[in-house]
C-alpha cells in the first residue's frame, strides 16, 4: 500500500501532499517544474487516468494526506475524480468528505465553514483548533460530538480567549465522556456554566491519556476530583487550576505534571508521594513547592526530571534518586544536593543562587572528589556582567 500510496501522490497535480502525521513531497526538478506549467491541461487527462486505475476505497483513503484546498483542486480535473473527492459542502456528500478523519486550523477554512463541515465529515478522528474560535463554539462543539465523537481520538481546543472564555453546560461535558469512547488526547481551555454546577458524575475515558486543562476557573474541588476521577488512564497532565491534595491521589499513573496558572498556589511536597509513576514535574512561576511536616521525608523513585519557571529552591527532604535533569535554584550544601539528586546529569541554574554551588564543586574538583559524578551539563542563566564572568 505504500507504494501505490507514493505513486499517487506523485501523480497528483498538487505539488506538496500532506497529513497531519505524514508528509510527502514529490521529487520533482525544475525542468518538470518548467514542462508541467507550458503543458498543463495536457498532464491532467493521464494524470486523473493513472489514479483510477486504483480501487476507488484507495483513491478515498489517499485523500487523507491532501489538505482541503488540494482535495478540492484534485476534484476539478475531471467528473469522476469530483464524485470522490468534491469538498462541497451543500448537495450529496462525496466520499472523501463523508470519510475525513483530520481537521486542523492550518486547512485555512473559514470559521462559518466549520459548522457545515462537520455535519457531512461524521469520522473526525483529529481535530486541532489551537488559537482558534469558531463561531457560536459552545454549539460547535456539542454538534461535533454528536456526529463525529464515537471516532474521535485527538481533541486540541485550545481556542483563543480574547473574546471571553468558552462556556458550556455540564450535559456538554457529559455527553463527551459518553460518547468520545476512543478519545486519547483531549486539550481543552473552555469553561463551565457556573449555574449548571456542580459537575455530576461522568463516564469513564479508559483510553485517555493525555489532558490539559486550561477551564474550571469557577469549578469547586469536588468538581475537579469529579472530571480527573473519569480519566484513570491519564499519564500526562498540564493543569492551570488549583488542586488539592484529593487530586493527587487520583494521579496515580501521571508520570509527566506539569502546573501552571494565574493563582499562586503551594504544593505540598508529601502530595507528590500518591503520584509513584512521576518521571517529569513542572511548576509554573505562581506554583511553590513547600513541605507540610518538616521531618518528612519524600522519595521519589522515579523522578527523572524536575523543573521551575522561576527559582525555586529543591527541598532537603526530597530524594530523587534517579533524577536527571534539574533546573531552577540551589540553596542546598552541594553534599546535601548530592544525597537529595546523586545522579544528575545536567543543571540549569540561575547564577544568583548557585555562586556556593560552583565554588563548592570547584572546590571538590581540586580535590579530586566526584560528589556528582555523573553531572556533564551545567547552564548558568541570568545577567553576567565582566567581573561574574571571569568568576
Amino acid at each position: 500500500f505504500a507504494w501505490w500510496l507514493s505513486l499517487v501522490l506523485l501523480a497528483l497535480p498538487v505539488r506538496s501532499c500532506h497529513h497531519s502525521l505524514l508528509r510527502f513531497r514529490s521529487m520533482s526538478s525544475k525542468r518538470s517544474r518548467v514542462s508541467t506549467q507550458q503543458a498543463p491541461a495536457a498532464s491532467q487527462p493521464q494524470t486523473s487516468a493513472m489514479i483510477l486505475r486504483l480501487p476507488l476505497d484507495c483513491v478515498v483513503a489517499c485523500s487523507q494526506f491532501l489538505t482541503f484546498s488540494e482535495a478540492a483542486q484534485t476534484a476539478v480535473t475531471c467528473s469522476r475524480l469530483n464524485s470522490l473527492l468534491s469538498m462541497r459542502l451543500e448537495g450529496e456528500t462525496s466520499p472523501a468528505l463523508s470519510r475525513r478523519h483530520v481537521l486542523t486550523k492550518n486547512e485555512g477554512l473559514a470559521a462559518n465553514v466549520l459548522f457545515s463541515l462537520i455535519e457531512r465529515a461524521k469520522c473526525l478522528r483529529v481535530v486541532k483548533l489551537d488559537s482558534f474560535r469558531p463561531e457560536n463554539a459552545a454549539g460547535w462543539l456539542l454538534r461535533l460530538i454528536e456526529t463525529s465523537g464515537s471516532s474521535l481520538r485527538r481533541l486540541d481546543l485550545a481556542w483563543c480567549t480574547l473574546e471571553g472564555p468558552v462556556e458550556i453546560p455540564t450535559s456538554t461535558l457529559q455527553l463527551l465522556f459518553a460518547t468520545c469512547k476512543n478519545l486519547a488526547y483531549l486539550a481543552v481551555t473552555f469553561d463551565i456554566s457556573p449555574a449548571t454546577l456542580p459537575l455530576p458524575p461522568l463516564e469513564p475515558l479508559e483510553a485517555l491519556e493525555y489532558v490539559m486543562c486550561n477551564c474550571f476557573t469557577s469549578a469547586q474541588p469536588r468538581d475537579l476530583h469529579t472530571l480527573f476521577q473519569a480519566c484513570p488512564s491519564m499519564t500526562t497532565l498540564f493543569c492551570r487550576v488549583k488542586v488539592t491534595e484529593q487530586c493527587f491521589k487520583l494521579w496515580r499513573r501521571v508520570s509527566d505534571l506539569h502546573l501552571d496558572g494565574e493563582l499562586f498556589h503551594v504544593i505540598h511536597l508529601q502530595w507528590l508521594e500518591h503520584m509513584p509513576a512521576l518521571r517529569k514535574l513542572t511548576l509554573g512561576s505562581n506554583f511553590s513547592l513547600d513541605e507540610a511536616a518538616a521531618t518528612a521525608q519524600t522519595t521519589l523513585p522515579l523522578l527523572e526530571e524536575l523543573h521551575f519557571k522561576i527559582f525555586r529552591t529543591i527541598k532537603p527532604n526530597l530524594r530523587a534518586p534517579n533524577l536527571r535533569i534539574f533546573s531552577s535554584g540551589i540553596s542546598l550544601a552541594l553534599d546535601d544536593f548530592a544525597r537529595t539528586a546523586p545522579r544528575v546529569e545536567i543543571l540549569y541554574l540561575d547564577h544568583d543562587s548557585a555562586t556556593a554551588l560552583l565554588q563548592a564543586l570547584v572546590a571538590s574538583a581540586k580535590a579530586n572528589a566526584k560528589p556528582l559524578p555523573l553531572l556533564r551539563t551545567l547552564v548558568l542563566r541570568g545577567y553576567f556582567n565582566a567581573e561574574e564572568e571571569r568568576t
